[in-house]
């Protein structure tokens, strides 16, 4: 369907300018210009546009507007002339002039394949999907209409289905009229910067000041114009500024799309039977990530740049991305994902992590466009503007899988939070004293629940790229003494003035005083387990042990990575989340270090030796009982970087506190810097790279021993709820289409021997009908073969011995009449018999979760 609809706006984008130029519609410009002298003048406007080749023009006489159009796509425009245009050409040759040129600028700037693809893919919607959706809805709500039954009414998933339409109109007219009209404003700029006559737009007189309601709707009915009203395009002709602002309702737009693609593909895959495999979550996740980035990543750098050449206040992107999450979130609820048989999500404060989401990464595009653009020395900006947007738009699709496969399912299941990590609902470790109870399941639980984001194969290279892209900054060449960069040769562009970056030591120093704080966290929990003498073993048998140690070690180096943020953001005042996630990471770093080291030299120092009396070096052993849980430690650093950032600037914007004044030295000693800073950002960005890498590639350990204390242990709760999810997706999306086929076959075989009783020849009519029923039961097999097996592992064997007798059924049972043998025809329908019980328990068992779900 969308690959049919895509055919059909490419249809009408085609014929929508054949249809414009229609001979009973204009005329070619010869047939008015008799003399030339309206095409020369064509044509030196055109030079002064800048134009490579004149464009086709043709005349609508019976226009009586003093106005123009252009039409097509940017290889073949065509300007249309209005008859009123051309009769006030010579009264009014500036007027003449400055339309044309309106005219020009859209064919300059590139926009006429935008609009077009825009009104077709409008039209499209309306003729393709709304109407027969309607018309679909309309009949459905007629024909449940049964007074003589029961009253009309209409359910929750109706009302849900009726809103959703509305909703996705509304964006898509928003996004339509946005596009139009934006074009329109930079068109108004272009043509005023070639030398048209501004008089033009100010044909109408300004409107008197309007009160605050007034113009609060005045605004509101703006959103919906596809045309910008006259005094907006003065006020914008007297100061391009807001050309160049992000506006809130591009963001809320792409915001609300970003989640309805992804909502739409998540429902073609997972009907498929294509759900859980990585290239089909990498075709779910991909595309919202690269919308986000393409339009609300390029509109950020945009901003930055702007501002940075016109000196104005640099911006925040906290608005910005306040809209992108709140459209996301927004789109969301009406997705029928996080809500499917209420309006509100189970779990509302996991729907809170699509806001927090989008601020973050409109947060993190803008510091990284600032910050590069004040370092690149190139010619043009495309090189570090593709970096960002590239790391961007690679966070962007490992948050979009890790939601689309986890977080829509926390959503939806009413009070998980609580009751994941609350005491006394099945507690998975032991603790015979009862003093370390509580911390050994809270962490259990806690760890079932993160567990799900390393689940994910992109989080570890996304969390890498969030500090490197970043970090490489430093590396480069740095501005000459503080002065302005020249412009290109041969341009009039103005320049971006060199403002230095901030020490590299005031993200640096305050990550290593982090991984000192672990380092002191670490041997303080190691001292404390060393206080219970050599037998800990015995207080905490098995694994319990082990597993307060990973946890003791874990809150240490969180604990210093969280120091190390809030020291580093106050220090960098312009780049606060560049700061804290550097800060941050280097402070992961030597923390685990000092784990690593410790650790795996535990005995060596007496005072903290915690499970062995000996001296020994066991690197092996404790990588591998850290494996699992650093990969999770390195999110959660990150998150916890984003969360000092915000922290901090939140106490700023409290206390009103003036940034700190940036110095610069202008001696030349930036040049001796780079060497060591160089060498500095090597190393980071090797460990960066080398550590998810170790992670990703080497194997998790397995079986008994230290090694399988790697792995926590999920959470049951959520384990028992996602299973029940699972299988009731699974019957929904085939399995019952299965089974159904399964009961109608059988009932077509119990009615055989029914019918065969009553026939005259009762044995040829058993083998003139047996056969079909026989294959028809291997179809099935192989249907139920081809299609993924029943996720939940309590009901696996079951549906395996469904799948293995009916094909074993049916296999001897066209044995049997091919041979004209009763034994292996009898041991069919035997296995037939066994099928059929399995089938039975497959059912009865799919409808007691279904029962018992809380949706």
């Amino acid at each position: 369907m969308p690959g049919f609809l895509l055919v059909l706006a490419c249809g009408l984008f085609f014929a929508l300018p054949v249809w414009k130029a229609r001979r009973s519609r204009v005329v070619l410009l010869s047939a008015v210009d008799h003399d030339g002298w309206i095409r020369w003048q064509l044509e030196q406007l055109a030079q002064v546009a800048g134009l490579k080749r004149m464009p086709r023009v043709v005349v609508d006489p019976s226009a009586a507007s003093t106005s123009a159009a252009v039409f097509g796509r940017n290889g073949r425009p065509t300007v249309c002339l209005h008859g009123g245009l051309l009769a006030r050409r010579a009264t009014a040759p500036t007027d003449f002039q400055a339309v044309v040129l309106h005219e020009m600028a859209h064919i300059r700037n590139g926009d006429v394949t935008l609009t077009y693809a825009t009104v077709a893919l409008w039209r499209t919607f309306i003729a393709a999907v709304l109407a027969p959706y309607a018309v679909g809805f309309g009949i459905l709500i007629f024909n449940s209409y049964a007074p003589e039954t029961r009253p009309y009414e209409i359910g929750l998933p109706a009302w849900r289905a009726l809103v959703l339409p509305l909703v996705m109109t509304a964006v898509v007219y928003l996004a339509r009229s946005d596009v139009l009209r934006s074009r329109e404003l930079h068109a108004d700029f272009t043509a005023a910067h070639w030398g048209a006559n501004p008089r033009i737009w100010g044909a109408t007189e300004p409107a008197p000041p309007a009160r605050v309601l007034p113009r609060m709707l005045r605004s509101f009915i703006e959103l919906w114009r596809t045309h910008p009203r006259w005094d907006s395009r003065r006020k914008m002709l007297a100061d391009p500024t807001p050309l160049f602002e992000v506006p809130g309702l591009l963001m809320f737009l792409t915001g609300t799309a970003v989640i309805l693609v992804n909502s739409q593909l998540w429902n073609y895959v997972g009907a498929s039977g294509r759900a859980g495999q990585w290239e089909w979550n990498v075709v779910m996740a991909l595309p919202p990530a690269v919308l986000v980035t393409g339009v609300a990543g390029t509109v950020l750098w945009r901003s930055v740049v702007h501002r940075l050449l016109t000196g104005r206040r640099r911006l925040s992107g906290a608005w910005a991305g306040l809209w992108l999450g709140v459209g996301m979130t927004a789109g969301e609820l009406i997705a029928n994902r996080v809500a499917i048989f209420r309006w509100l999500p189970g779990e509302p404060m996991f729907v809170m992590l699509l806001g927090l989401a989008g601020l973050t990464f409109a947060w993190w595009v803008t510091q990284c466009s600032h910050l590069w653009a004040t370092v690149w020395r190139g010619r043009t900006m495309l090189a570090p503007m593709m970096l960002v947007l590239a790391g961007a738009c690679l966070a962007l699709c490992a948050w979009f899988w890790w939601w689309q496969n986890y977080g829509v399912f926390l959503a939806n299941v009413p009070g998980l939070w609580a009751h994941a990590l609350a005491p006394g609902h099945g507690d998975v470790l032991a603790d015979p004293s009862g003093e370390y109870t509580a911390i050994l399941n809270f962490g259990a639980r806690a760890v079932g629940l993160l567990s799900t984001t390393v689940a994910v194969p992109l989080a570890l290279p996304a969390v890498a790229v969030l500090w490197v892209v970043p970090l490489l900054a430093w590396a480069v060449h740095p501005l000459a003494t503080g002065r302005d960069r020249a412009p290109a040769p041969g341009t009039g562009e103005p320049v971006i003035s060199g403002l230095p970056l901030p020490p590299l030591r005031r993200a640096l120093l305050p990550g290593l005083l982090g991984g000192v704080v672990c380092w002191v966290g670490l041997a303080a929990v190691k001292a404390h387990m060393h206080a219970w003498g050599w037998q800990t073993p015995l207080r905490l048998p098995g694994v319990a042990g082990a597993f307060l140690f990973q946890y003791g070690a874990s809150a240490a180096l969180l604990a210093g990575a969280a120091v190390a943020a809030l020291v580093a953001s106050p220090l960098v005042d312009r780049y606060r989340l560049i700061a804290a996630l550097v800060a941050a990471n280097v402070a992961a770093l030597a923390g685990y270090g000092g784990v690593w080291a410790l650790s795996a030299s535990d005995g060596c120092i007496q005072d903290i030796s915690t499970f062995t009396p000996t001296c020994g070096w066991r690197p092996v052993a404790l990588w591998q009982a850290f494996q699992y849980l650093l990969s999770i430690l390195l999110v959660l650093v990150t998150v916890v970087g984003i969360a000092s950032a915000a922290t901090t600037s939140a106490v700023q914007r409290l206390f009103r506190r003036r940034p700190r004044p940036t110095t610069f030295n202008p001696t030349g000693n930036g040049l001796r810097k780079l060497v060591p800073h160089r060498l500095a950002v090597a190393v980071l960005c090797t460990a960066a790279v080398g550590l998810p890498a170790a992670l990703l590639s080497l194997p998790l350990p397995s079986g008994n021993g230290t090694a399988s204390a790697a792995k926590p242990a999920t959470n049951p709760i959520q384990e028992a709820q996602e299973a029940s999810d699972q299988t009731s997706a699974w019957y929904d999306l085939g399995g019952r289409k299965l089974l159904v086929r399964y009961a109608d076959t059988l009932g077509r075989l119990q009615a055989l021997v029914s019918n065969a009783q009553q026939s005259s020849d009762p044995d040829g009519f058993i083998t003139s009908r047996l056969p079909s029923i026989c294959t028809e039961f291997g179809k099935i097999a192989r249907d139920a073969d081809a299609y993924f097996p029943v996720p939940d592992s309590r009901l696996l064997p079951t549906y395996k011995t469904f799948t293995t007798m009916t094909a074993k059924g049916s296999q001897d049972c066209l044995t049997g009449l091919d041979q004209n043998d009763a034994v292996p025809l009898t041991t069919g329908m035997k296995e037939i018999g066994q099928a059929t019980r399995a089938s039975n328990s497959i059912s009865a068992w799919i409808n007691t979760i279904r029962k018992e779900s809380s949706f």
